[in-house]
């Protein structure tokens, strides 16, 4: 697990950011997307940003979606 930050500029116009304990920079940002999901200032095209010590990544909502459906595609067949 590592400590991430997670932020996205909203509608608004302000960032907005939290933290999340995660296994990986996919599973901060899914993380933080589910919890601003249903909030009136979150946008769908909004850009994702992790980071995590000295790493920053960026991330579009349709990756996170291809990698969400991807890890559960994989966790169906292991079980």
């Amino acid at each position: 697990m590592r400590r991430c930050t997670v932020s996205v500029t909203g509608t608004d116009g302000a960032r907005h950011s939290l933290e999340a304990d995660a296994i990986s920079l996919f599973d901060a940002a899914w993380k933080a997307r589910q919890q601003w999901a249903l909030l009136s200032w979150y946008s769908p095209e909004a850009i994702i940003e992790v980071r995590s010590g000295d790493e920053c990544w960026h991330v579009r909502q349709g990756r996170l979606r291809v990698w969400a459906t991807g890890s559960q595609h994989k966790r169906r067949r292991e079980f």
